[in-house]
C-alpha cells in the first residue's frame, strides 16, 4: 500500500473536528473500501492490505490509524448483508459518502453478546422496533449508518435470539450520548448511542437470527487484526524515533549501540516487530485465502498489543531520560496502545478462546458471505 497524505491532529482539537478534516483527505483515496469488492466500487484488496494501510497510518499518527481501522471495521457487517443491501450501501461506504459503525457493546453487558439488552421487537403494523443503548462505539458521533446487534423477540415474545440490523443515524429515535474522554487516542471519536423505539424495515435485518455469528465474524475477521495494526504502527513509530536518537550527535557521542545492555534492548524491539509482523501476516493471509485460521487471529491480537507495549517500553529505556520526553512521544503512544487492549477482546479473553481451540471446543465463524 502507498502512503496516504492526511492532516495531523491539533493538540487541543476535538475528535469530531479532527475526523472531519481527516475524512476530507482520506475518503477520496478509496481506503474506506479497501476490502469492498470492486463490483461495489471498492478497491477489492485483501486483509493484509488493510493491515498494512492501518499500520502505516498509525505509524504517523495513532489516532488517525484508529480512525481508519474503525471505518474499515464498519464495512464488515455489511459484507454479510443480502445482495440488495450490499448494492444499496457498499458503494456509498466505499466512497465515504456513508460512514458505518458496528454497535455491539452496551453499558451493562460490555461485549458479552449473550447478555445484551438492546431488543428488536415486531412492530404492530409491519417491520420492527429497536430499543436499547450502546456504549464505547467507534465513530458514534460521525457515523451515518449503524450496524446494530440486538436480541430479537419472536412474534409471541416467547423466545429471544440475536440478529443484526442496519439503522441510518438520521432515523427517528437515534440519539448520540456523551463523547468518551479516552486517556489515549485523544483524537479518536468514541461514545454512546441510544435507540429509542427506532422503526426498522424488515429488509434491514441481517442474517435472520444469526446475530451472534455476525458479531463474532465482524470482530474476528476485521476487528482483531485492525487493532493489532494500530498497535504495530505505534511500535514502528517509537522505533523510528529511537533510531533517530541513536544516529543523532548525542547518540553517537554516547556510543549507545556499543553498550551490551542497549544492544539487548534493541534486539528486544526487533523481536517484537518481527514476531508481530509474522503472526499478523499469517493470520491475514489465512483470511485472504478464504480459510481463516482463527487461532492465529486470536494470537495475533493478544501478542501484537503486548509486543507493542514491551517494544515501546524498551525504546524508552534505550533513550534513557529522553525517552520520557514529550518530544519522543513514547509515553503518548504507550497510552494509545493501551486503548487497543480491550476492544475485540482483552488478552485474557483471547487466551480463553485459544484454550477452547486447544481443547477442540472452539466454534469457528467462517468467511463472510458464506
Amino acid at each position: 500500500m502507498h502512503s496516504v497524505n492526511f492532516p495531523l491532529p491539533g493538540e487541543q482539537e476535538a475528535p469530531i473536528d479532527y475526523f472531519s478534516r481527516w475524512h476530507a483527505n482520506v475518503a477520496p483515496t478509496g481506503l474506506y473500501g479497501i476490502n469492498i469488492p470492486s463490483r461495489y466500487g471498492g478497491l477489492g484488496l485483501g486483509h493484509w492490505d488493510r493491515f498494512e494501510a492501518i499500520a502505516d497510518m498509525s505509524r504517523r499518527d495513532t489516532s488517525a490509524g484508529a480512525i481508519l481501522q474503525s471505518v474499515t471495521l464498519g464495512t464488515g457487517m455489511f459484507l454479510s448483508a443480502s445482495e440488495q443491501l450490499r448494492e444499496m450501501w457498499l458503494p456509498k461506504l466505499a466512497t465515504g459518502e456513508e460512514i458505518a459503525t458496528i454497535c455491539i457493546t452496551e453499558p451493562k453487558s460490555g461485549a458479552r453478546i449473550g447478555s445484551l439488552e438492546t431488543t428488536l421487537s415486531p412492530a404492530l403494523d409491519e417491520g420492527y422496533v429497536l430499543t436499547g443503548s450502546k456504549q464505547f462505539i467507534a465513530n458514534a458521533h460521525v457515523g451515518t449508518v449503524h450496524g446494530v446487534i440486538a436480541k430479537r423477540a419472536s412474534s409471541d415474545r416467547s423466545a429471544l435470539r440475536h440478529t443484526g440490523v442496519i439503522v441510518p443515524s438520521r432515523s427517528a429515535g437515534v440519539e448520540t450520548g456523551a463523547v468518551d474522554d479516552l486517556d489515549g487516542l485523544k483524537h479518536f471519536n468514541v461514545g454512546g448511542i441510544r435507540f429509542n423505539n427506532v422503526r426498522v424495515p424488515a429488509e434491514h435485518v441481517l442474517l435472520g437470527n444469526k446475530g451472534l455469528q455476525l458479531a463474532h465474524r465482524s470482530i474476528t475477521l476485521f476487528g482483531k487484526l485492525n487493532l493489532a495494526a494500530v498497535a504495530y504502527g505505534a511500535l514502528l513509530r517509537s522505533w523510528d524515533e529511537t533510531q533517530n536518537y541513536l544516529s543523532s550527535d548525542t547518540g553517537r557521542a554516547k556510543q549507545l549501540e556499543q553498550i551490551g545492555a542497549i544492544r539487548g534492548l534493541i534486539g528486544e524491539v526487533q523481536r517484537c516487530i518481527s514476531e508481530s509482523r509474522a503472526l499478523c501476516f499469517s493470520a491475514a493471509h489465512s483470511i485472504d485465502c478464504g480459510e481463516p485460521e482463527e487461532d492465529l487471529i486470536l494470537a495475533a491480537k493478544a501478542s501484537t498489543v503486548n509486543h507493542a507495549i514491551s517494544g515501546i517500553l524498551a525504546c524508552i529505556s534505550i533513550m534513557g531520560a529522553r525517552g520520557g520526553s514529550a518530544a519522543a512521544g513514547h509515553v503518548t503512544r504507550l497510552s494509545d496502545v493501551i486503548q487497543t487492549m480491550a476492544p475485540a477482546g482483552t488478552e485474557s479473553v483471547n487466551l480463553a478462546q485459544l484454550s477452547k481451540f486447544a481443547l477442540g471446543k472452539y466454534k469457528e465463524v467462517g468467511i463472510y458471505g458464506s
